[in-house]
């Protein structure tokens, strides 16, 4: 089977990965006549991740990530 068309995610959608919560800045699923496990994507997200040093301290990361494909 072919699948044609595109989904837009949702600006302010969330999105789990390793148990911290990005929000999702824009985003898309394009089906050009391609098969259906194989779509064009293009999806940003951002958090800030809070991760825990050798010493014991705290520090917080703002994370940027894009997935592309």
């Amino acid at each position: 089977p072919r699948l044609t068309g595109k989904i837009q995610v949702a600006r302010g959608g969330k999105i789990t990965f390793r148990s911290n919560v990005f929000e999702v800045r824009s985003g898309y699923l394009e089906f050009a006549d391609s098969p259906a496990d194989n779509p064009r994507m293009d999806i940003q997200v951002n958090s800030v991740v809070r991760a825990q040093l050798r010493d014991g301290r705290t520090r917080d990361y703002d994370v940027d990530l894009t997935v592309q494909g």
